[in-house]
């Protein structure tokens, strides 16, 4: 609950015998101490603000907009001996029989896997790289 004081008012202080009239004042603070205040709230507000934004920003700089920036795929590309792509209706399994059919088809689908980041989910138009080693399996 806000006080409410009494202070002179020199401003209409005559001199003589005559007491100076008094002013009230609410919540006890001055219109220069209110407007000081404000101004003090505003600023730190402001500063906020832009501490806020500069965290945002460094953020945003420094963590990685996506995914890795290296892919598996990209160390197995340089080893493989080609590429395939996929057909409609084409899974890692028929694939894995198609590259080599005398070869463990597990060890196939593993080693398809791996070289094309590590999914075994596979979509038509996609091109999947075909490690050296495949070829290799079947001798």
């Amino acid at each position: 609950m806000a006080a409410s004081f009494l202070i002179p008012d020199h401003s209409t202080h005559i001199t003589g015998a005559r007491r100076p009239a008094l002013v009230a004042l609410d919540g006890g603070r001055s219109d220069a101490a209110l407007r000081r205040r404000r101004m003090y709230r505003q600023r730190r507000i402001a500063v906020a603000v832009v501490a806020l934004a500069l965290v945002v920003a460094t953020v945003v700089v420094v963590s990685p907009s996506g995914p890795s920036t290296v892919s598996p795929t990209a160390a197995v590309a340089a080893t493989h001996s080609g590429t395939y792509e996929v057909a409609a209706g084409d899974t890692l399994w028929s694939i894995a029989a198609r590259l080599d059919p005398d070869a463990d088809r597990r060890q196939v689908v593993a080693l398809l896997a791996d070289a094309n980041g590590g999914s075994t989910a596979v979509w038509p138009g996609q091109h999947l790289v075909v490690p050296a080693e495949v070829t290799d399996l079947a001798g």
